[in-house]
């Protein structure tokens, strides 16, 4: 029993030693570390230097990720790339993706199937047509993070009470 507890204890330590390593690399490029202290950072520097530097060639500055550390939670083979691949998919340029993810890097947390695919069709069936959904969500990125159940519904409901016909939603909001 002694040798598990040892391990345990040694596991702790050698994971908050990490822990202290990665801060001092991201602090030293001058990313703040404040807001990283509850969140699950990954075991190595050069995984994390991996995904700063592969936000940086989205066109993410420093500044844009210290106004959203939380980003750097994001493994870049298990969120960043499929949620990067789905919205270049629905028409975000890969060109545009850094100011996109700048304006609601929020989707990075995203669930390709989950969240980001029942919104898309949900706008679709407002009849925003499928080429125009990515010029909606570079306006209106924070459409995204939605709740259809909630916010979508309630808004659309909302609109057709007023009297706007519903088949104008869509087209409206491509305006």
């Amino acid at each position: 029993m002694p040798s598990v507890t040892w391990g345990v204890i040694q596991g702790r330590k050698e994971k908050l030693v990490s822990r202290v390593i990665i801060c001092d690399y991201l602090k030293t490029i001058g990313i703040l570390t404040d807001e990283l202290e509850d969140l699950e950072l990954p075991s190595t520097v050069e995984v994390m230097r991996e995904r700063v530097e592969f936000l940086q060639k989205l066109g993410l500055s420093i500044d844009d990720i210290n106004e959203y550390p939380l980003m750097l939670g994001c493994s870049v083979r298990k969120n960043i790339i499929p949620v990067l691949g789905y919205l270049e998919k629905i028409g975000i340029l890969r060109a545009r993706m850094g100011e996109f993810l700048k304006n609601y890097p929020q989707c990075l947390h995203a669930s390709v199937v989950v969240e980001l695919v029942p919104v898309v069709k949900f706008l679709r069936g407002l009849d925003i047509e499928k080429q125009d959904i990515g010029y909606v969500l570079m306006k209106y990125p924070e459409l995204l993070g939605f709740k259809l159940e909630g916010t979508m519904s309630t808004s659309v409901a909302y609109l057709v009470s007023i009297g706007v016909n519903p088949r104008d939603i869509g087209p409206m909001a491509t305006q």
